[in-house]
């Protein structure tokens, strides 16, 4: 889990200890009052081993193209989702209502990103002959990885020879599936390679630290945080790390198979912790963060990583059934790994698919963690004033996989820094499988405001006014 922090009007992120289930990753944004050990605002500016985010970039559905763009998507409670464009594929001739048909998909709509064909290959310097059987995902990590460090002020000579890693979450393959006969180049090979993805950033801008592409399906964006996140703290990255995701549909093979396995929602909605709750809906989009050691930058922190983690679900009821001990134990060693108390916690921006098997377990371990159940004093009172709010991604932009936990991180981070969470869609009625008592939740269906934990009785006594907490979390369909 990672932990992300809103300080004086920026974010500072934090990454907890994570052990969840189903390939899971999580993330958590923590405001802790003095009591709770160390998160205020002078705490953080005090310390220079702090990894802090300094850049953010993201192309992702509804138009969103830029920070700004997405959380204008998001404040307007967008839904992205569009019928699949023929530049992509002919839908009719792969649809079919019937789940069942052989080789077909019972869904015609997804959310796409603009202009994912179009790419400047001369600006990084890519021959026509290359970028022709270039992986789309490779293109457009290029884009943003380079958006990412243009926000946090690090220039191409800057970048030329650092000892910067490079952690790319990517679990697509389409582009084999595409003119599989057109593509016999002596490029080929370096074009379709999803370990590319990574490895081209680091060429194009001649880093020289770790370069990886995860790929631990849905989580996988996550697990490459928890990756860069490790590697820095250990001083494998000297200069700290661009950290990203990407997903792009371009086949129609994945979606038969999804179909086949009935994973998707019929209604093409993506419906998080609504009784009607059927399956998920695609998405693609890629995000991309810079990482930087607090004492190596004089870039605004726009979060503060403080800890993280990452766990398998082990033996479970099958391999791709969610596990909520598994979910409970991460969400523990986070708020463990930053010193925090549940109380502390305001916003978790969660995995949230929209099954009507994975809300009420991912729900479950969230109040097992966070509920009143078991909680005392000072930690039990704040618990009971205060919601814990709930956000879901996935209901704007579906479910981008292998992007999936960066597009929820970039949202966590706005989120705090603005101090509004902004709306779920597409709740009309909580899933009876659900059970809140005890459990102080709410899942926003317009903008709301976070609050921190006893702040006015800290602005009262003159102590340090608390700062925001909260968290993301990702789940692989493999267990990681």
């Amino acid at each position: 889990g990672f932990i992300v922090s809103e300080i004086q009007g920026k974010s500072a992120s934090k990454t907890g200890k994570q052990q969840q289930q189903a390939a899971a990753s999580k993330t958590l944004a923590s405001g802790a009052h003095p009591r709770s050990g160390a998160l205020s605002v002078e705490s953080l500016a005090g310390d220079s081993e702090r990894l802090v985010v300094v850049g953010l970039s993201c192309r992702l559905p509804g138009g969103s193209n830029g920070v700004s763009r997405f959380w204008e998507m998001l404040m307007n409670g967008t839904h992205c989702i569009e019928e699949i464009p023929l530049t992509r594929w002919n839908v009719d001739e792969w649809y079919d209502a019937d789940p069942d048909a052989r080789s077909k998909i019972y869904t015609r709509e997804a959310a796409f990103i603009d202009n994912a064909e179009y790419f400047d290959n001369g600006f990084f310097n890519i021959s026509p002959a290359e970028v022709t059987v270039m992986d789309p995902q490779q293109r457009l990590m290029l884009e943003v990885g380079f958006e990412a460090f243009h926000s946090a002020g690090l220039s191409r000579e800057q970048l030329l020879g650092q000892n910067m890693g490079v952690f790319i979450g990517c679990c697509n393959q389409d582009w084999n599936f595409v003119n599989i006969t057109e593509k016999s180049s002596s490029y080929s090979g370096t074009g379709a390679a999803t370990s590319i993805v990574a490895n081209r950033v680091s060429y194009i801008f001649g880093l020289k630290g770790p370069s990886m592409t995860l790929d631990t399906a849905c989580s996988s964006s996550l697990v490459a945080l928890d990756s860069a996140v490790k590697n820095t703290q250990l001083g494998v990255c000297q200069d700290g790390a661009l950290v990203g995701g990407v997903n792009l549909m371009l086949s129609p093979f994945a979606f038969v198979a999804f179909s086949k396995a009935r994973m998707l929602a019929p209604d093409c909605k993506c419906k998080t912790f609504d009784a009607k709750a059927n399956g998920y809906v695609r998405g693609e989009g890629a995000g991309a963060v810079v990482l930087r050691r607090s004492s190596d930058t004089r870039q605004v922190a726009l979060a503060t990583i403080v800890g993280c983690a990452v766990n398998h679900d082990g033996r479970s009821a099958s391999l791709t059934a969610p596990n909520g001990p598994a979910q409970q134990e991460v969400l523990r060693s986070t708020l463990a790994q930053a010193n925090l108390s549940p109380s502390d916690v305001c916003y978790i921006e969660t995995h949230g698919t929209g099954t009507a098997l994975g809300d009420p377990i991912e729900l479950g371990a969230l109040k097992s963690v966070f509920g009143t159940e078991g909680a005392e004093g000072e930690d039990a009172t704040i618990r009971m004033a205060h919601p814990l709010v709930l956000g879901a991604l996935k209901t704007s932009i579906g479910h981008l996989e292998g992007s999936a936990g960066i597009s929820g991180l970039i949202k966590l981070i706005l989120t705090l820094l603005h101090g509004v969470a902004p709306p779920n869609l597409h709740l009309n009625q909580l899933n009876p499988h659900i059970d809140t008592d005890g459990f102080n939740v709410l899942i926003p269906t317009q903008p709301v405001k976070l609050l921190r934990a006893n702040s006015s009785q800290h602005q009262e006594q003159g102590e340090t006014l608390p700062v925001l907490v909260g968290g993301v979390s990702s789940f692989g369909f493999g267990g990681a």
